[in-house]
């Protein structure tokens, strides 16, 4: 009989650190599901992997790719993924890089910066041959108060444009249906997002609009319908809640829980609504301690969805249903696919 705490156990660190991957943002594109894993057996590489329809679960990207950005320093949506071409910030040089279906390695899409990883991309969007993006250039002077935040529309040849300079923070660069109409957010010191981030809309023409937000009050997570309205959350009631804007109109609350829909935005990319297919509304938001996640109906009727997880981040509409990264402290975090009356757990293994 060996001692206490001398017996061979098959348990090792080794395997306790490979089965550690955090499930980290996700993307839906068509058919497919994406999303990055940070993995610690990889020293903290976020790998970008693709489930398609038939349920084959792959690695996209490759070691030594590590899809990661600096921007804020807390990052987030450093890649994103349309028509299956993935665009990503890579950790090492903070370069931008498009890996293209079927390719075995990304290319470069923006320059050699003056400094190292002194240009820096996130929260990027993609729209037809071209990315949305927050760009963040670092002086050679090191000073935080040089340092310059902008939007940003990138070509596929690494041409970039400035759209929106001035403020000192931006994020959520969001297109509407008619390709011209762009909304954001954008916040000044010393405050933070969810103290008064402003939400900006400008038309063709150059004609700004604030929709939401500014002293006291902060919206978050602008998102154009089809029928071109804008989707929001913000503060106004106390509580982060559901807005609709038509331009030429006013903010109208949609729904008011009576609990934040949303959350803190340290990192860019968050989403805690979906608008799907149907004109039904998924959501996320905060009850009794735990995460609820909830389908509006057009209606106005509000249906909580029975699931055994405590947190959902990430919603994504993919036609009729939603998917998000779900988990809670008894149950592994996963990529759930829902409906108003099925769920589907997506399998994260890998084939390989």
């Amino acid at each position: 009989m060996s001692s206490h705490g001398s017996w061979p156990t098959p348990i090792t660190s080794q395997l306790v650190v490979r089965t550690a991957a955090r499930l980290e943002e996700v993307v839906v594109d068509g058919d497919d599901v994406w999303w990055s894993e940070s993995r610690p057996d990889e020293g903290g590489r976020s790998v970008l992997c693709r489930r398609t329809a038939d349920g084959t679960v792959t690695d996209v990207l490759p070691a030594p790719w590590n899809a990661r950005t600096r921007v804020h320093e807390y990052g987030g949506a450093a890649w994103t993924v349309s028509g299956g071409t993935a665009w990503f910030t890579h950790y090492s040089d903070q370069w931008l890089y498009r890996l293209d279906p079927g390719a075995s390695s990304p290319v470069a899409v923006t320059r050699e910066p003056p400094l190292p990883s002194a240009v820096r991309h996130a929260d990027l969007r993609a729209i037809p041959d071209a990315l949305l993006a927050v760009r963040e250039t670092h002086p050679a002077s090191g000073a935080a108060a040089d340092v310059v935040n902008e939007l940003v529309w990138i070509g596929a040849d690494g041409e970039e444009m400035e759209l929106v300079s001035g403020p000192d923070f931006v994020s959520d660069p969001s297109l509407a249906p008619d390709g011209a109409t762009l909304a954001w957010l954008q916040w000044d010191h010393p405050h933070m997002p969810w103290d008064a981030a402003r939400l900006v809309v400008r038309t063709l023409d150059g004609v700004e609009t604030v929709v939401a937000g500014g002293p006291g009050e902060s919206a978050v997570q602008p998102t154009w319908a089809p029928d071109g309205t804008l989707w929001f959350l913000c503060d106004r009631t106390d509580v982060w809640s559901l807005y609709r804007w038509a331009p030429g109109g006013e903010a109208e609350l949609v729904l008011d829980v009576g609990s934040d829909i949303a959350g803190p935005q340290w990192r860019f990319g968050s989403s805690r609504f979906a608008l799907l297919d149907d004109g039904r509304i998924a959501l996320a938001y905060g009850h009794d301690g735990a995460d609820r996640l909830a389908v509006l109906s057009v209606g106005g009727d509000l249906r909580e969805l029975d699931l055994p997880y405590a947190s959902f981040q990430y919603l994504r509409a993919q036609g009729t249903r939603v998917v998000c990264a779900a988990g809670g402290p008894a149950a592994e975090r996963v990529v759930l696919s829902a409906g108003s009356y099925t769920n589907l757990k997506l399998p994260t293994q890998r084939k390989g």
